[in-house]
């Protein structure tokens, strides 16, 4: 009996091997024209075997359809160095619909070659999305890119969102000779990011180049067990991205050179609700550890010792909905970690002189405080200050009286002379500072 072969490259779902479309993956032919015939043949899976294939761009323009490779670090898809790219080497948009169903990428590396080219740009995934196991390097450019379909056709940031959608399991790798994204994400909702390496080759690193960059109206995504290395700007949050999540999240420095103002996390306006968890620091320090800024708390460099880690600064008006739980440091020395919210708590902070001889010293950057007055002075008022602040103020002159009044309620409903080398707690509610101790 003759047997019949079964040509599978047409069937809808069946899986696909782009050798049987002509790919060579000798690391020398440009597979471009197999691979995306292999992709048009409307086969549920493209397999990749291990291999080194290279393209110029490749479209994913459809629903249900995945790209995998035998294995992550054999399978590899890589830039030929010429020919027409104008998105991305490997492109996921849908040609006719705003949403891409069912797609991902698994099992395989995406190098640029060094060229200004993204890896891996996906437009509008939706439901059942899976990108896992990948390694996206070699690109001065954003390693890897996720936008709302509104971002990529010029409109709203968030018509036509991405939408839960995982990306596990990734390495990405940026050559950064100019500052560039690790991973790079507007109008992204509902989303997880699960296992992520992203790291910079330590003798580029550079000011500008940020680990993770969530643009506008990224909302509800989680982030977690995330390590950034050698980002000048770990983590970037623009305006009217909210209710993000991250946890287990790991920061390491080591090399290049800090210029002195680099914030390890920080959001822009609207931002709330966040949830930072569980944030563990490494190598070369930063200035502010975690800055949310509205109404901003500045920073100046006068402000930070050699070899010190920074600040955690929330603004009055975006804090209610932010929490930042379980931060450690390992390494250097820990200069002014600090939470500004309606309940202040304050670690590791050093004391800062009060303005000498005033009547309304300034209390809005820390909360430990100590006197140097030269001349008999009362306090009336702790100026910069907000409800829920607690500070200590550590008399060291005998020149110090808190006067009780509309701003200040001493305990013993007078006028207070403090006595030198004693410490005395204020707590601030209802925009008056009560003495305590």
């Amino acid at each position: 009996m003759a047997l019949t072969k079964v040509n599978t490259r047409m069937i809808d779902g069946a899986t696909v091997n782009v050798k049987d479309f002509g790919a060579v993956g000798d690391g020398v032919t440009n597979d471009t024209t197999a691979i995306q015939a292999a992709i048009d043949s409307g086969a549920g899976t493209v397999y990749f075997p291990n291999g080194n294939y290279m393209i110029t761009q490749i479209n994913v323009n459809r629903d249900a359809c995945i790209l995998q490779g035998e294995c992550s670090r054999g399978a590899v898809l890589d830039y030929i160095g010429s020919g027409t790219v104008t998105d991305a080497l490997v492109f996921f948009k849908h040609s006719s619909n705003n949403y891409l169903f069912s797609v991902g990428v698994k099992n395989l590396s995406i190098r640029s070659s060094g060229s200004n080219y993204i890896p891996l740009y996906v437009v509008g995934p939706q439901e059942n999305c899976v990108f896992d196991d990948l390694v996206l390097s070699k690109t001065t450019n954003d390693c890897l890119k996720v936008v709302s379909y509104g971002n990529y056709t010029g409109g709203a940031d968030g018509t036509t969102p991405a939408h839960q959608s995982q990306f596990s399991n990734l390495h990405l790798i940026p050559d950064a000779t100019t500052p560039t994204n690790g991973l790079k994400l507007i109008g992204v909702h509902n989303c997880l990011f699960f296992n992520i390496t992203c790291d910079v080759p330590n003798t580029n690193a550079l000011f500008g180049d940020i680990g993770i960059s969530l643009g506008n109206e990224c909302f509800n995504n989680t982030f977690t067990q995330i390590h950034l290395e050698d980002f000048e700007q770990p983590v970037v949050i623009a305006n009217q991205s909210r209710g993000n999540r991250f946890i287990n999240l790991s920061i390491h420095a080591s090399g290049g050179t800090l210029v002195g103002t680099e914030t390890a996390i920080s959001a822009g306006t609207n931002c709330v609700p966040m949830s930072i968890e569980d944030i563990r620091f490494t190598g070369t320090v930063y200035n502010t550890v975690f800055s949310c800024t509205s109404s901003p708390i500045t920073v100046s460099a006068s402000d930070v010792v050699n070899n010190r880690y920074g600040r955690i600064a929330l603004t009055q008006t975006d804090n209610n909905g932010v929490s930042v739980n379980r931060v450690s440091f390992e390494g250097d020395h820990i200069n002014d970690v600090r939470i500004l919210t309606k309940h202040t708590n304050v670690y590791y902070q050093p004391e800062r002189t009060l303005t000498a001889n005033s009547s309304t010293p300034a209390v809005n950057d820390r909360n430990v405080f100590k006197t140097a007055n030269t001349s008999a002075t009362t306090i009336v008022n702790f100026a910069s200050g907000q409800n829920g602040q607690c500070i200590d103020v550590i008399v060291l002159d005998s020149n110090t009286t808190f006067q009780n009044g509309s701003f200040i309620k001493t305990k013993t409903g007078a006028n207070f002379s403090a006595t030198q080398n004693v410490a005395y707690r204020f707590i601030r509610a209802g925009n008056k500072w009560y003495m305590t101790d």
